[in-house]
């Protein structure tokens, strides 16, 4: 049953990067050192002040206040990955927030992530894509599902790294990235949508600095095939 949910984990990922049961993949691959196993852990734990928005084109919006964990999580050789993100403080208006089972101004985010090229001229980005979930504000429940993209700083090719960058930015609901390429080499474009009560909307995700994951247990890595 493990090995049928993780398949189906994989082809939802295929399908929400424009990507076809027969294709080869041709995204960026994350390795590890000789000597190094997976998995690899990239953490990111900032210290109470990241300040983090979620809205709508329609202006409704959600506010994380402070605080920000970020965990990226890597199995094995390739661009597909898992991740956990944790906003700390999140408000609607004056309303605290929840996810389900979650304490009050508390809202984890989980989903898969890809290593993708985007415009220009191939830049490394992360593709993360999110199922649909709810979280909770008082009487409001709001619906999130959909797809964002970051930028990723990553060094050189060659380079071995035990931490990488990026940035998630937009503004009234606009995301500031939207493009990708799929391993056709076709320009696909991220969505993410939020529903407040009166249907979903294009919506965006704004973090107010930019990230940087640490690798944990001292593990080095390389990003390749870009």
């Amino acid at each position: 049953m493990r090995h049928l949910k993780i398949l189906g984990i994989a082809l939802g990922a295929m399908f929400a990067l424009g990507i076809t049961a027969t294709s080869a993949f041709a995204l960026p691959d994350i390795s590890l050192l000789p000597g190094e196993s997976f998995p690899l852990h990239l953490n990111f734990a900032d210290n109470g002040e990241t300040v983090s928005s979620l809205e709508t084109t329609g202006g409704a919006k959600l506010e994380s206040k402070s605080g920000l964990l970020l965990l990226l999580l890597v199995e094995e050789l390739g661009s597909l990955g898992t991740f956990d993100a944790l906003f700390l403080k999140v408000k609607e208006g004056n309303t605290e927030c929840h996810t389900t089972g979650d304490s009050a101004g508390t809202v984890l985010l989980t989903g898969t992530f890809h290593v993708v090229l985007g415009p220009p001229a191939g830049a490394l980005r992360v593709l993360f894509l999110v199922e649909e979930f709810e979280i909770v504000c008082g009487e409001v429940k709001v619906k999130v599902k959909g797809s964002v993209l970051s930028t990723l700083e990553a060094g050189k090719e060659s380079e071995d790294l035990t931490q990488a960058s990026g940035e998630l930015k937009g503004k009234n609901g606009k995301p500031t990235l939207t493009e990708y390429y799929n391993d056709n080499g076709e320009t696909v474009k991220a969505k993410l949508e939020a529903n407040f009560g009166s249907g979903f909307q294009e919506a965006d995700e704004n973090v107010g600095e930019k990230v940087t994951l640490k690798a944990l247990e001292g593990k080095m890595f390389v990003i390749t095939g870009r």
